[in-house]
């Protein structure tokens, strides 16, 4: 052994020390310092994962505030469960997004909605949120190379406009499914989701076009 090693070297605080993991019971050696900072109760990354999974998860998590809460959907009755948080800001009413297209299309309806002016605004908005709906405009953007068929605009704030109307389709939806929600039965209607009924255009030259309806 060298004069600078071990106990000849002026940083020497002592030797290395047989430690257990607490995860899998193997022997493994640290230097003291790492046993003061907390370190030496696991062998490896592994091992300090698999504890972690089964210390500190749920309650035992020290950033712990409160589990999710289970709700019952006001649709369907099906119980689901939400943090606490979304219930606080006024979420946690629905199991799913369809639930409450269902629920808003028989009680947001006509008078019964705060909004009320005669029409089905609120509903159609739900439709043109739906992921049916972005994907329909997803699928008119690819097939025209994400161009404005007027302008030939490329990129930039594209929008998808119906050929037959959007308004129009809706009121073709009432009338040939009347036996099913406004929501539900959009979401079943050819129609309104046809891509050929669809064309690609820039914010500007979709104005024009709505313009002159």
């Amino acid at each position: 052994m060298g004069y600078n090693q071990g106990r000849n070297n002026s940083n020497w605080r002592g030797g290395k020390i047989k430690c257990i993991c607490k995860i899998c019971g193997k022997r493994f050696y640290v230097i003291p310092a790492y046993i003061k900072r907390g370190d030496g109760k696991f062998c490896s990354s592994k091992c300090f994962g698999i504890w972690t999974s089964q210390n500190q998860r749920g309650e035992n998590n020290p950033s712990w505030k409160g589990g999710k809460i289970k709700r019952i959907c006001q649709m369907c009755n099906k119980v689901f469960f939400v943090f606490p948080a979304e219930v606080k800001y006024g979420r946690g009413k629905f199991c799913s997004r369809k639930c409450q297209g269902k629920w808003q299309s028989k009680n947001y309806r006509g008078k019964n909605h705060s909004a009320w002016k005669g029409g089905i605004t609120p509903i159609t908005r739900l439709i043109r949120e739906s992921n049916k709906y972005k994907q329909w405009r997803q699928n008119v953007f690819i097939r025209d190379d994400f161009t404005c068929q007027k302008c030939g605009q490329i990129g930039g704030n594209l929008e998808a406009h119906h050929k037959k109307p959007f308004h129009k389709l809706i009121e073709e939806v009432k009338k040939y499914l009347p036996l099913l929600d406004l929501y539900e039965g959009a979401m079943v209607y050819t129609p309104l989701w046809d891509i050929d009924n669809g064309i690609t255009l820039c914010e500007e030259c979709h104005k024009k076009i709505d313009t002159r309806r």
